[in-house]
């Protein structure tokens, strides 16, 4: 029978109404019963609110952790019942004492009567073999199994003395307990996802994973519960098959809980994702108070929230204590993705990306910038010795040697994954702990050296780790280390390359910088511009490694006082670099810096204050707080400032810099007692000489701990000492401290080498 035209089809609002009982007139009853697509959208309608009362119900059953004292008659022999602990929809749960070993467990009991159908029974059934072969400290341990004196089937397990994880934490927030801090809830949350991990690689998908079944101890230690809707994959039966929600309308897991292909009824696309997706509301919960897609007004609202809207992240959503920084938001929101091949793929995975984020490591959800990775590990291996561009460079060299191994035959392949595990033993076992003990980088180098010389049979990527190992041992002030490395590093790639080509002219650049940190000016010079032009004539006179040359080359004429060949060179670099990167990109950034830290030695002060300027506002806008080079063009910035008798100007950005440099570098750093004294000098112009003599000071004494008396940079602080102490009317004071030899005008501010 067709509808009739001149009625038109109610809308969602007037069909909920008429379920709701509002009686309809006459005419829109009369379509109603007529119309074949109001008769399915009422029957759909009428199911799924039926669905929805039943999950409503089943959450206001006990919950694992709680403890009824309820009565019984079920009776098991070996078991003393002490009361129900949870009702749940296919079992009853009691805690209950073993006669025979006097231990004290939780014991599941198959419901009784017409609800113990086929179905649930093999469930159950399910249950007790697949928690039986799981163990793991955050899974519960099935200890015996059996049937009750009425027939029904039951199984004991360990019995958890604890809290549901939301409970527990809602306790933990209220206000006579210490709440959780976010690095120990995530410790926490990392905890649950191994020992999900954990069934997954048995083959089990819990597939109801939610605060309720995971109960929490008194030692703060998570227990997976209830695996009563586990799938086991391979697990024969028609049970195992089943999907969220079947023909019949049953709902399999828990609704704020699901995942989006659990809503669509395809059993095959169930797999441990899903159970990742539950992870990542879990976590979402966790971090911030409420579910990622709150309940809607009716299921099918709900559904489609789940389906369509992505969640706000959870920074957006958080208390204002609680401190969810991007990356956090990028893990959860990974977690939660839509697709399932769009999220992390295991539980473990997920585990081991917040493992990352609590060490400060780069997190896997955001490998694919490049950019982002370089900042985390620069921002990690901060060295207490100010060397931590020494292990940038190391990681970088022995990962382009792995590169090369890899594409060789199956040895090399072999041997380029025993350097990969060198660089993580070696690296790894001397990383700063949080209580600042030493590290040192010779005892990573001796090894590194000792690796290369059993690396027979590869001279490239020998000739490649002697440089970096000898960079890294200049950097360190170990010259004569430092030479047998690089010497070396020459003579393998002349021999094999001849003298005509780029790895050559980077062993010889490394040679001249050598001879620069070693006083030998002209000989610096000689091997630099001898690596310069033949980088020129290899690669072009516009690569960026010619740029990197021409810098070089100025640090030495600097040096030598000859600051119109250093000039020269500079702005030679910086235009190459300009044409190769946009105007906000790190490299520009360093020439630009370059350039200005001369000018200000030549007294041009305002051109530097314009380049010193811009340099910053790029690292500023790319770096983290911490990074060395913001440090470095604050303090660039400041000494331009108090040259043009601004002093007034220089001491936020000096207070600044040595904000940053004192969280990342002892209080005996050069690079922080050269601060210190830019600071205090600073101070004196303004006048307040008590703030400025503790400065001084500490930079006096740290400059004369690392250089001896006779350093050029003891003397600069020496000299500013006697300038506070002559103003200060303090003659004695002044007279002690007054240098012997002359006083050398402040060097640039230290850049690292390319």
């Amino acid at each position: 029978m067709s509808t009739p035209a001149s009625t038109a089809c109610p809308d969602l609002e007037e069909l909920e109404a008429v379920l709701a009982g509002t009686p309809a007139d006459p005419a829109r009853r009369g379509h109603l019963e007529v119309c074949p697509v109001c008769r399915d959208r009422l029957a759909e309608l009428r199911a799924n609110n039926e669905l929805l009362r039943d999950v409503l119900t089943a959450s206001r059953a006990p919950r694992a952790g709680t403890d009824n004292r309820g009565t019984t008659a079920v009776r098991i022999e070996g078991y003393d019942l002490l009361g129900e602990i949870r009702h749940g929809a296919q079992g009853i749960v009691y805690k209950a004492v073993q006669r025979a070993t006097r231990r004290v467990v939780a014991v599941k009991v198959l419901l009784e009567g017409r609800l113990a159908v086929a179905n649930r029974r093999q469930r159950f059934e399910r249950e007790i073999e697949v928690v039986a072969a799981l163990r793991h400290p955050f899974i519960v341990t099935v200890y015996d199994s059996g049937i009750t004196d009425d027939g029904r089937l039951f199984f004991a397990m360990e019995y958890v003395e604890g809290r549901p994880l939301d409970e527990f934490v809602q306790e933990q927030r209220a206000a006579n307990r210490q709440p959780l801090s976010l690095a120990e809830a995530l410790r926490l949350f990392c905890d649950i996802c191994d020992g999900v991990n954990h069934a997954h690689q048995r083959g089990v998908i819990h597939r109801d994973l939610k605060p309720g079944n995971i109960l929490i101890d008194a030692d703060r230690h998570p227990h997976i519960v209830d695996f009563g809707l586990a799938k086991a994959v391979g697990y024969d039966s028609v049970v195992s098959q089943a999907s969220v929600v079947t023909a019949a309308g049953q709902f399999m897991g828990t609704l704020a809980y699901a995942a989006p292909e659990q809503f669509r009824g395809d059993p095959d696309v169930i797999d441990v994702r899903t159970d990742v997706y539950a992870l990542g509301v879990i976590l979402y919960e966790l971090l911030t108070g409420r579910l990622p897609h709150p309940p809607g007004a009716s299921l099918n609202e709900t559904i489609r929230a789940v389906l369509d809207t992505d969640p706000p992240p959870p920074s957006l959503v958080a208390e204002e204590h609680t401190r969810i920084n991007d990356e956090l938001d990028t893990i959860v929101i990974k977690a939660l993705a839509p697709a399932p091949a769009r999220r992390y793929q295991t539980a473990g995975e997920l585990a081991d990306d917040l493992r990352r984020f609590l060490r400060g490591d780069p997190i896997d959800a955001r490998r694919d910038s490049q950019w982002y990775v370089l900042r985390k590990t620069l921002h990690r291996y901060r060295w207490p010795v100010s060397v931590g561009a020494t292990f940038v460079v190391l990681l970088l060299a022995f990962s382009v040697a792995m590169s090369v191994l890899y594409r060789r035959s199956t040895l090399e392949a072999e041997k380029a994954k025993q350097i990969k595990v060198f660089l993580e033993d070696t690296l790894g076992s001397v990383e700063p702990s949080r209580q600042g003990a030493d590290v040192s980088v010779r005892t990573v180098l001796e090894e590194a050296v000792h690796w290369v010389e059993i690396l027979g049979g590869q001279p490239e990527v020998e000739a490649s780790l002697r440089t970096t190992i000898g960079n890294s041992y200049r950097s360190l002030g170990l010259y004569d280390l430092a030479e047998q490395q690089l010497t070396s590093a020459v003579d393998i790639h002349r021999r094999l390359l001849g003298e005509e080509h780029p790895l050559v002219a980077q062993s010889i650049n490394a040679l001249g910088l050598l001879a620069r940190d070693r006083g030998d000016l002209d000989g610096a010079v000689k091997l630099i511009e001898q690596g310069l032009e033949i980088r020129r004539r290899t690669l072009g006179l516009e690569h960026l490694e010619v740029s990197m040359s021409l810098q070089n080359l100025a640090s030495v004429h600097t040096r030598r006082g000859d600051l119109v060949a250093a000039e020269a060179a500079l702005r030679e670099s910086l235009a190459l670099t300009q044409r190769h990167f946009p105007a906000l990109h790190p490299d520009v950034a360093m020439a630009q810096f370059r350039l200005a830290e001369v000018l200000r030695i030549a007294g041009r002060c305002a051109e530097a204050k314009v380049l010193h300027e811009a340099a910053l506002r790029t690292r500023k806008a790319l770096l983290h707080d911490d990074h060395p080079d913001v440090a470095r063009s604050l303090l660039g910035l400041g000494r331009t400032l108090i040259a043009q008798q601004r002093p007034e100007e220089a001491e936020p950005l000096l207070r600044q810099c040595l904000e940053r440099q004192s969280r990342a570098v002892p209080p005996s750093a050069a690079r922080l007692a050269e601060t210190q004294g830019e600071l205090g000098h600073c101070l004196v112009s303004l006048g307040r000489l008590e703030e400025a003599e503790p400065l001084l000071m500490a930079s006096y004494r740290a400059q004369r701990e690392t250089g001896g008396d006779d350093a050029p940079g003891t003397a600069l602080a020496r000299q500013r000492l006697v300038e506070l102490y002559e103003r200060w009317g303090r003659l004695e004071e002044a007279e002690r401290y007054r240098p012997t030899a002359s006083v050398p005008h402040p060097q640039p501010v230290d850049s690292s080498d390319e």
